[in-house]
């Protein structure tokens, strides 16, 4: 399945599949060498767990990002058989007799609702944040907690809004001895992946290295900052804390209440201290000197495990990467709302198809897993129709 939906066998990786994948300086490139790190290839087909190179990104030759909706949905606009309706909010998955017969709409007017109904299947894509909260607001989730918000308990599925997790990400900020170049294709341009023990087979910690002045965080704590910086950012891949995804209300209106509780897991922290220090060693090389002034954050007087621990647990921030908040499992899997088909348990004609359904988060960003996980799900209803 991989080698039909990936674009990529070359630099410019555009050959078959429907989204574009487009492919350090001197510097950079030479303080990577000085370290046990070296230069690897991404997306080849092999595990990165130490290297560093140029992302590459999900974007058109024309500068257009090739998001799921542009990949998939605005070459096939005119079909007969598909309605897009934009400014629609879907506030109920309705089940009757163990079965989801549709979804219950309020219009674009705010005002009126109505209810879609389906003749096989509703496939639900609305992200690990609101997946959860719309199974929740149909009676599909924690019976404890469903009660508690006054909802009818349809199935009483506990693993619903749990398990989340993301890519907790600090940031380690030098000031520039040189101007840096500020316009680039995106802001995170090198990915640097540095296991902090012998023998893994996956990385534990990755850092984006960005030139600019990455201080929405640390600037606010009282940190100095500058307009000529530039930054290491350490990123847990494989974070073991676990959050949640909770309703505030019955109204669907209401944003859910979500605590990701972050480094509730010990492990999460060691990993983010060691990452502070690997990222001081890479811009402690010979070949930085000329780059690298002064530490802005958190700042060279920053030194034990309990000093860096305090500065990332008032600095550090989410990549935006929530995934697992409808994971799919085993089919006797209590914990899991999903089969390995990303079937709802409990419920007929219902399906999940979006990061939520990830038992555990990639390395790295979870966009492109995400977009096979569609692409899984149209194998899967392609093959139940048939048969």
């Amino acid at each position: 399945m991989w080698s039909r939906r990936q674009r990529c066998r070359n630099l410019h990786r555009h050959t078959s599949g429907p989204a574009y994948i487009l492919c350090l300086t001197p510097s950079a490139s030479a303080a990577r060498d000085a370290l046990p790190i070296g230069k690897s290839q991404f997306n080849e087909g092999e595990t990165i767990v130490n290297g560093a190179n140029f992302f590459q990104i999900n974007g058109r030759e024309d500068g257009v990002r090739s998001s799921s909706s542009v990949s998939y949905l605005h070459p096939i606009l005119e079909r007969e058989n598909l309605t897009i309706l934009t400014d629609h909010w879907a506030r109920k998955l309705p089940v009757e007799d163990g079965r989801c017969i549709g979804v219950d709409v309020v219009l674009s007017d705010g005002i009126h609702s109505r209810r879609i109904t389906a003749r096989k299947e509703v496939v639900l894509s609305a992200g690990a944040i609101d997946s959860p909260k719309l199974l929740m607001l149909s009676g599909i989730g924690p019976a404890d907690h469903l009660r508690e918000v006054g909802i009818d308990v349809v199935v009483d599925s506990p693993g619903v809004g749990s398990h989340l997790q993301d890519h907790p990400e600090g940031v380690v900020q030098w000031e520039a001895r040189k101007p840096m170049v500020t316009r680039s294709t995106q802001w995170w341009e090198i990915g640097i992946f540095s296991p902090t023990e012998e023998g893994l087979d996956r990385p534990d910690l990755m850092f984006h290295y960005g030139s600019i002045p990455f201080d929405m965080h640390t600037l606010r704590q009282g940190y100095p900052t500058s307009e000529n910086a530039f930054c290491l950012t350490p990123n847990v891949t494989h974070a073991r804390s676990k959050g949640t995804v909770r309703l505030r209300s019955i109204d669907y209106r209401d944003k859910p209440k979500v605590d990701p509780q972050y480094f509730t897991d010990p492990y999460d922290m060691a990993i983010m201290i060691a990452g502070v220090r690997r990222a001081r060693e890479i811009v402690a090389q010979p070949a930085m000197a000329e780059w690298a002034g002064r530490e802005l954050s958190p700042g060279e007087d920053v030194q034990t495990d309990e000093e860096i621990a305090d500065y990332i647990t008032r600095t550090h921030n989410t990549v935006y990467h929530p995934v697992g908040t409808v994971r799919m499992g085993a089919a006797d899997d209590d914990d899991s709302p999903l089969d390995p088909e990303l079937r709802v348990k409990g419920v007929e004609g219902l399906r999940v198809a979006d990061a939520s359904v990830m038992p555990k988060i990639t390395a790295v960003n979870p966009n492109i897993t995400t977009m096979l996980i569609g692409e899984r799900c149209a194998d899967l209803i392609r093959g139940a129709s048939r048969s």
